[in-house]
């Protein structure tokens, strides 16, 4: 899936752009799948993301019902939501360069 700076809010904030997400089963173990998102793909070395945001990732296991024609997928619970958010700038020490810390 990809959504590349399209909306007011990515224009006028490129730090709330959320492009990418990937999601695959994991090499090092199959019963595992790995998600990745891309946020703020032109931030440079100096770049600070927006302290105002939530990025969020919201998984739900399915399962396929039905047979030819009438297959579809059928969602299961429970819904998994990984909530992503960035602090604001910690004063670093003088000389050093600040910090920040995502959770």
């Amino acid at each position: 899936m990809s959504d590349h700076v399209d909306g007011p809010r990515q224009i006028g904030d490129p730090s709330a752009d959320l492009t990418d997400l990937f999601a695959f089963i994991s090499p090092a173990d199959p019963n595992r799948t790995v998600l990745a998102a891309n946020v703020f793909p032109s931030a440079g070395t100096l770049a600070m993301f927006s302290n105002a945001i939530d990025h969020a990732i919201v998984v739900r296991r399915l399962t396929i019902a039905g047979m030819g024609d009438a297959t579809r997928f059928r969602p299961g619970d429970p819904e998994l939501r990984f909530t992503f958010r960035f602090d604001a700038l910690e004063r670093a020490a003088e000389g050093k360069r600040p910090v920040q810390r995502g959770t």
